[in-house]
């Protein structure tokens, strides 16, 4: 069915499909590597050690250049660890792709027809899927960029334009060295940068950041965030909207402090987003 879509619509550049199976992953997590050479992938799987984080060998998907690998690796460490990872690469040599519980993530810029038959998607089953047929139309088509996007537990497909990308950046990179710091106890400021190069840059991959920033600050600080905190967060009511709530009402108190509490987290623009979220329970 995607691959009509993709006929229908011409998206010959830049395709891909996340399968989320998390009952048959334990409580691991798989991480996924887009490499151009087979060093790179060397050089990922070293440094990933290096930080402490265990994982399997990794080993070639199909025919193409990704490359999976499993971890039991608590998501935290994971993420500074594959921070670090990706730093140290340019967007055209490596980057770990995904790395979340239960995911696989297999994209490039070939129409997914000719996807299929390099990693035989077709024969592959999952408790469910995230597709689209396109890369981001503002930058230059790199394999890294074509969607989904994966940051941790949080898969997305988006059409639009993140207006709110530079605040929405800062503000989000802003809250996961907060993260770092807290359960590191190092200075967050080499972590900041390395996240800052992990990222390929695109409006997209932001929305999914954020998501889960916002989910994990839910989970692992003593600040509750419901599934409706956060999606308020993220699509802020309008001025004249929270207005009309009566001043001093539960619902306009809580808008107004997580609007403060979350400042810069809130998106703008012709935004169009599906978000996978894969639980390890």
């Amino acid at each position: 069915g995607i691959c009509e879509t993709e006929d229908a619509r011409g998206g010959r550049l830049g395709n891909g499909v996340l399968f989320s199976s998390p009952k048959r992953n334990g409580r691991g997590k798989n991480v996924c590597v887009w490499a151009r050479e087979q060093p790179f992938v060397d050089e990922i799987a070293s440094t990933l050690k290096g930080e402490g984080i265990a994982t399997t060998r990794f080993a070639r998907a199909g025919q193409g250049d990704i490359y999976m690998a499993k971890t039991a690796a608590e998501y935290f460490p994971l993420l500074f660890a594959v921070a670090k990872a990706n730093a140290a690469f340019a967007l055209e040599q490596a980057r770990i792709i995904s790395f979340g519980h239960g995911t696989e993530l297999y994209k490039g810029l070939e129409s997914l027809s000719v996807l299929d038959k390099v990693y035989g998607l077709s024969e592959m089953f999952a408790d469910a899927m995230l597709a689209h047929t396109r890369y981001p139309t503002g930058s230059g088509p790199l394999i890294v960029r074509a969607h989904p996007f994966s940051f941790g537990n949080v898969a997305i497909v988006h059409n639009g334009d993140l207006t709110s990308y530079m605040a929405n950046l800062n503000a989000c990179l802003g809250k996961l060295a907060e993260l770092y710091h807290r359960h590191t106890g190092k200075d967050p400021e080499a972590f900041y940068h390395d996240q800052l190069k992990s990222l390929v840059g695109t409006d997209s991959e932001m929305m999914a950041v954020m998501l889960y920033t916002l989910l994990k600050i839910g989970r692992e600080t003593d600040i509750q965030l419901s599934m409706r905190d956060i999606l308020s967060i993220l699509v802020p009511r309008f001025e004249n909207q929270l207005t009309w709530l009566p001043r001093g009402s539960d619902e306009r108190t809580r808008l107004e402090r997580l609007a403060s509490d979350y400042e810069g987290f809130g998106m703008d623009g012709p935004v169009s987003c599906l978000a996978l979220i894969t639980g390890e329970d």
